[in-house]
């Protein structure tokens, strides 16, 4: 326990005489605290096994906290640094830490296996010896169930994959995240190769916020590829220059996702996808075929992917496009075990081109499906646009080569049975490197809200209602009027009135105005109700019970509506309210059961009030009240 420094208490993390070690040969007492403060080389020879605590609560803390870069180095045919089994430990880098394994055989910079959990490498710089000698070299890589890890503001260069999370089938690894990480350099020789993200048999996975960029090689590049992960969000990443560069069949993609059970619910949304092109493949019939598209949908599904608001633009590539004669290239790309996809406001625009020097029968698509029937549960409000090619058309179903299943949008809305609200036409993105709409962009206004689903853009810019195709929100979202219906019992006079509120000076607010109020929207999960999602200033209440108080357009879910007076009972909705809409009214005096409880006062006449008393705000209305008041008469205050 306590606070350590390297070198200093320790020569070095995984040497004889190391941290590792002496962790190992230990009970941890408390929580330890290891500042790394010059850099260290080492020898790979000991892993961090699981930590032995007094309490679970103690954990082990690396930090690099000085101003100047330091480095870990060394040379191990395996992972440099290994957690077996080890929790709950994390390691900053504050940016200014970079660990190299400069072994260019099967080896890691960082791995995680035997139920290592709960750990957490971030601000960290991360590279191997090679990209290319050997389909093993991981940045990081996490073998068999090993959950709730975060790997966070992280640099990767340089390796064969970046993130190589390899889980088992029958036990999926649970709650790991990939988040705000960059893979992917602007120098040839540290490019990765192979995948920038590969998960497989996980659950709960969170790959957010990342850019992963150049991945340039003759391996068929992958910027993300996810199989047989459940419950898994893919949010807000920029995935860019995904090319296959060698010399014979290949291709690449931005997302690929290979499903093995049904509805595992998928969610892909606010991504940028941009510049994924190679030679393409001959033919395109298969699941393991490598026509280059930015997202590819494969295995066996009936349900649970959902796509939204995702910008892709196949930018035209002269160098790396299409090769073969009668081949095509696609934005989105569904294999023939798929179906039940939902696909609502997203840019689809495929415009990669042939490769300089060939005279081709080239073919563009939107949408390739190899299903002979439409996979989609769901689909609308898209922005299709193909150019470049031969033949320019919005969708592909079958098989068939060449294709002769070629729809254009009217033939592709009778083909899904929708979509009724999606155009063909050019989405006018800023540039091949800014997917940003530009002002006169028919994408904008095109869509709406979806309320808790996707309630910010890739900016966190919260959506618009309507809003814009794509993943950038270009229109300015309304907040939302809550108009609420009230009485106190304190100030009410009878006849649907209350009096105004009164100080020693007289009235206390502009006529028309009984007093302020405030208003809280809740969660409204069961068990939740705790969490507070929004607190109004405070608004006025009219004598006539009308109050109005102006909610942020990101809340437009189901919330329940809390009323909080400086001497009233706290009062709450009967049920949760939805916010979908821009205007919302509920009404707490038609009758007692209009708020949570029925705790509702009857005023007379039909009209229901909030009970007032509640002097000390604990929640009651008690003797506790009334000593306050009598204190205070006794001791002759005044005031408001």
């Amino acid at each position: 326990s306590g606070t350590k420094t390297i070198p200093g208490d320790y020569p070095n993390l995984t040497g004889v005489n190391g941290l590792f070690a002496d962790i190992n040969s230990k009970v941890l007492t408390g929580p330890l605290t290891v500042n790394i403060t010059n850099s260290l080389n080492e020898d790979g020879l000991n892993a961090l096994n699981e930590i032995n605590v007094t309490d679970t609560a103690y954990h082990v803390t690396l930090n690099m906290n000085l101003s100047f870069p330091r480095t870990i180095t060394g040379n191990y045919n395996g992972a440099l640094i290994r957690f077996n089994g080890a929790d709950g430990v994390t390691i900053n880098g504050n940016g200014k830490l970079s660990i190299i394994n400069s072994s260019t055989a099967a080896a890691q910079v960082i791995s995680f296996a035997n139920n290592s959990n709960r750990n957490t490498i971030k601000g960290c710089k991360l590279s191997l010896g090679s990209s290319t000698s050997n389909s093993a070299l991981s940045a990081i890589l996490l073998t068999g169930n090993c959950s709730y890890n975060t790997f966070e503001n992280d640099t990767i260069i340089k390796c064969y994959n970046g993130v190589y999370l390899d889980g088992v089938y029958w036990n999926q690894s649970t709650g790991n995240t990939i988040k705000n990480c960059v893979i992917g350099s602007q120098i040839a020789s540290q490019y990765i190769y192979q995948y920038g993200i590969f998960a497989k048999y996980q659950d709960n996975l969170h790959v957010i916020g990342n850019e992963i960029f150049n991945i340039i090689s003759n391996g068929s590049p992958i910027a993300i590829y996810a199989e047989g992960v459940t419950n898994t969000l893919i949010e807000k990443n920029n995935l860019h220059d995904i090319v296959y560069s060698g010399p014979s069949y290949g291709g690449s993609s931005g997302i690929t996702i290979k499903s093995l059970l049904n509805n595992p619910n998928v969610v892909i949304k606010n991504n940028l996808i941009r510049k994924i092109s190679g030679m393409g493949s001959s033919p395109n019939t298969s699941d393991a075929n490598t026509i280059p598209a930015g997202i590819k949908l494969f295995g066996n599904t009936n349900a649970g992917i959902y796509i939204y608001n995702n910008s892709i633009y196949m930018t035209p590539d002269p160098t790396y496009g299409l090769f073969y004669n009668n081949e095509w290239f696609t934005a989105l790309e569904i294999g023939a075990g798929v179906s039940g996809v939902t696909l609502v406001y997203n840019f689809l625009l495929n415009s990669v081109c042939e490769r300089t020097g060939r005279n081709l029968s080239s073919y563009g698509y939107a949408i390739y499906c190899k299903s002979t029937t439409s996979p989609f549960a769901t689909i609308n409000n898209n922005l299709y646009y193909t150019s470049n090619y031969d033949n320019n058309f919005v969708g592909l179903y079958g098989t068939a080569t060449p294709p002769v299943n070629n729809l254009n949008l009217a033939a592709w809305r009778t083909f899904t049975s929708q979509d009724a609200q999606s155009l063909n036409t050019d989405p006018l993105y800023t540039s091949t490197t800014n997917l940003t709409p530009q002002p006169s962009s028919p994408s904008i206004g095109m869509g709406l809200s979806l309320p808790g689903v996707v309630d910010h853009d890739y900016l966190n810019a919260p959506r618009g209602n309507p809003s814009t195709i794509g993943a950038y929100e270009m229109l300015a979202a309304t907040p939302k009027n809550l108009n609420i219906t009230l009485f106190l019992e304190g100030l009410y006079a009878g006849a649907g009135l209350m009096n105004q509120a009164h100080d020693q000076n007289g009235t206390n607010w502009p006529e028309g105005v009984a007093d302020q109020i405030r208003v809280e929207l809740h969660n409204a999960t069961p068990g939740f109700y705790a969490s507070i999602l929004y607190t109004s200033p405070y608004i006025n209440l009219g004598t006539n019970g009308q109050a109005q108080a102006t909610i942020p357009a990101s809340l437009g879910g189901s919330y329940y509506i809390t009323i909080k007076h400086r001497n009233s009972l706290e009062t709450v909705s009967a049920y949760p309210v939805s916010f979908s809409g821009n205007s919302i009214n509920y009404n707490f005096h038609s009758s007692a059961n209009a708020a949570y409880g029925n705790n509702l006062k009857h005023l007379g006449g039909g009209i229901y009030g909030i009970y007032c008393g509640d002097v000390n705000q604990d929640g009651f209305t008690n003797e506790s009240d009334a000593i306050s008041i009598e204190s205070n008469a006794l001791s002759f205050s005044t005031g408001y």
